[in-house]
């Protein structure tokens, strides 16, 4: 998952568009928002140390919920 922050993104669709056609003026919104920097998220289901239900990475973290993350999280490897 891949995130921006909302307050950037709000602040991008506000600035006056350079063309007058809606179209033009979504695709010149849409650039804008792709250029905003991004943070990519790992969830637990997706992390290489999330096996059978459970983080095995940090025994402080006991996650049991897919559907989370942590700052920590590494994508699994398409190989396993």
């Amino acid at each position: 998952m891949i995130l921006i922050e909302k307050d950037k993104a709000i602040e991008k669709t506000w600035e006056e568009p350079s063309y007058s056609d809606p179209l033009n003026v979504l695709t010149e919104v849409r650039d804008r928002l792709n250029a905003l920097p991004t943070i990519e998220i790992v969830m637990c289901g997706e992390c290489k140390h999330y096996t059978n239900g459970f983080c095995y990475n940090y025994v402080s973290c006991g996650n049991k919920a897919a559907d989370w993350f942590c700052a920590d999280g590494e994508r699994r490897s398409e190989n396993g």
